[in-house]
């Protein structure tokens, strides 16, 4: 089911003033979608939040041994549910931004598996923010190109699969070694072990 959107319903671009006028650069960074903002904002608040406060050097120890974190005193499940929280809410921020910002438009399955994506970015970033953000660039031009060559005569359907491929590229051959968490996916049960 598709439902259009109304201009009133769309969110606005902002212009930042002559800074839009930077060559190539000037209406890539300044001339966005609010959302845009706030999600540079929001990874620069995680970035500091996880390597620089306890709160992330708790919410670190959860992820890495948790029974550790107990020991310390740290709410082994509240810190997981909040993170869990967090990440929905980034989610549904991200959708807002696909809906609202971008298409204009909602339909059921309009990700196509981007979510997919996104927890590729997270591991060719090696679990950092920053270095996640950077591997979503990079993602993001594999869309991008799908969308641009599509006047070329290439096959639309398999423009379609560049997002896709360049992320099996970048997971197999240039990942190398990645250590997740070590208590990744793994419950915890205080008491155990």
């Amino acid at each position: 089911m598709s439902l259009p959107l109304t201009n009133a319903l769309r969110l606005p671009i902002l212009s930042l003033g002559p800074l839009v006028s930077i060559p190539f650069l000037g209406p890539i960074l300044f001339q966005q979608n609010v959302i845009f903002y706030v999600a540079i904002l929001i990874l620069a608040g995680i970035q500091f939040l996880l390597f620089r406060t306890n709160i992330g050097l708790r919410i670190r120890a959860v992820g890495e041994h948790p029974q550790a974190a107990d020991t310390a005193g740290v709410n082994v499940r509240l810190v997981r549910y909040c993170c869990v929280i967090g990440s929905g809410l980034l989610s549904g921020l991200a959708g807002a931004f696909l809906s609202l910002g971008i298409a204009g438009i909602f339909n059921s399955n309009m990700t196509a598996g981007a979510g997919f994506i996104a927890l590729a970015a997270m591991v060719f970033g090696k679990y950092k923010p920053w270095n996640t953000a950077g591997a979503c660039l990079i993602f993001g031009l594999g869309e991008a190109l799908s969308v641009r060559l599509q006047d070329t005569g290439v096959s639309p359907n398999l423009l379609s699969t560049l997002p896709y491929v360049l992320t099996l590229i970048a997971l197999v051959g240039l990942v190398g070694r990645t250590i997740p968490p070590a208590a990744d996916g793994i419950p915890y049960e205080p008491g155990t072990e």
